[in-house]
């Protein structure tokens, strides 16, 4: 059987096609979960006998030794086995008569749960027959019994010869609109960490952006991830093979496709930066100097430190949030960590994010 590093780590693309040689791009799955619903008498009351006594027997084929692996109570009047088995985490809704599996999609190929990485979503199928049969080490066959998807991971990792220009990726990407999403953006020491895109109903996380580079202790903004957390229903829930033959570009884009109709590049920067990127808007867009006159004074103002609280003692706390929404329907954002004297940096957002698209569909 195949290890998981005789397969590629993902897929690797240069997004600009020989127009801009300072970011690659890696496209694959991260996280995955299984389903089974096994209909063995036997199955069952085998796991609701461990679930009251607490623990099951597993053994380990390899090294021919048995041990006890600990069950706990979960949510939803379902259990977990506590350990990893196969790399992956397993529990069980006996209600429901459903088992599932957990974990990086690397771990479940590799056997073990130390594996990082993003791996191609073609591995979906085999990884769901390995999970299964590492399910026989606790004594119950999930071989022969139809697999679904419940969760999936797909993630896109941008990674930039510059840091300096990944950092203001993910400062553009808490910048700019995105139609029916709220944005929520966490930050440290006035650096931008991650970016949530969330429903605005349900709070619900649709796509996150984070600075990946910082922990995995390369370098903050050598590698900025963008990944789509997809949870399938019962109605809904596929079998990996049909997971992996679906157009998963179009679905890891999603709400970003709008991006695409920006026109040239993203623009992020410092005060001198941004008020320039407003005057050539005001001629591209045909802005009135009253609204250049706004934007470009609310910037001032803003490096300044006049902040919301400012603005909220003087009962107008609405002004930031209006005037950074204009901006961003500009494709423009202001980022006042960045020093005076720092070269101007524009982001190609448009065409990175076209790019990956491309690389999802020949992956």
């Amino acid at each position: 059987m195949k290890r998981a590093h005789e397969y590629p780590p993902g897929c690797d693309h240069d997004p600009s096609d020989g127009r801009d040689r300072n970011v690659s791009v890696v496209v694959g799955v991260d996280t995955v979960s299984f389903a089974w619903r096994p209909a063995a008498t036997t199955t069952w009351e085998t796991l609701t006998a461990a679930a009251r006594r607490g623990s099951l027997t597993s053994f380990d084929p390899y090294t021919r030794t048995g041990r006890t692996v600990e069950i706990i109570p979960s949510a939803r009047r379902s259990y977990l086995i506590r350990e990893p088995v196969g790399g992956v985490r397993f529990g069980f809704f006996p209600e429901h008569e459903l088992i599932w599996c957990e974990g990086r999609l690397a771990a479940l190929c590799a056997g073990v749960s130390s594996a990082s990485g993003l791996r191609p979503p073609s591995l979906l199928s085999h990884a769901a027959a390995l999970a299964a049969l590492s399910f026989e080490q606790l004594g119950m066959a999930l071989l022969g019994e139809a697999p679904v998807v419940r969760r999936l991971d797909l993630a896109a990792d941008l990674k930039f010869d510059d840091p300096a220009l990944g950092l203001r990726f993910l400062r553009a990407a808490a910048g700019l609109p995105v139609a029916n999403l709220k944005t929520d953006v966490w930050s440290h020491g006035g650096r931008i960490e991650t970016v949530y895109l969330r429903s605005p109903a349900s709070g619900h996380t649709k796509v996150r952006f984070y600075d990946r580079g910082r922990l995995d202790g390369s370098h903050p903004g050598s590698t900025i991830r963008i990944e789509r957390q997809l949870r399938f229903q019962k109605a809904a829930q596929l079998d990996p093979s049909a997971v992996a033959k679906s157009d998963l570009g179009a679905v890891w884009e999603g709400e970003l496709r709008a991006w695409r109709t920006l026109s040239g590049q993203a623009v992020v920067g410092d005060l001198v930066t941004v008020q320039r990127a407003v005057a050539e808007a005001a001629e591209r867009e045909g802005l009135s100097p009253l609204c250049v006159e706004r934007l470009v004074g609310w910037l001032a103002l803003s490096e300044q430190g006049f902040d919301r609280t400012w603005w909220k003692a003087r009962g107008k706390p609405h002004i930031p949030a209006r005037r950074a929404a204009e901006l961003r329907t500009l494709g423009i954002a202001f980022d006042p960590t960045a020093p005076p004297t720092s070269p101007e940096l524009r982001v190609s957002v448009a065409e990175t994010l076209a790019a990956v698209a491309a690389e999802w569909r020949s992956c």
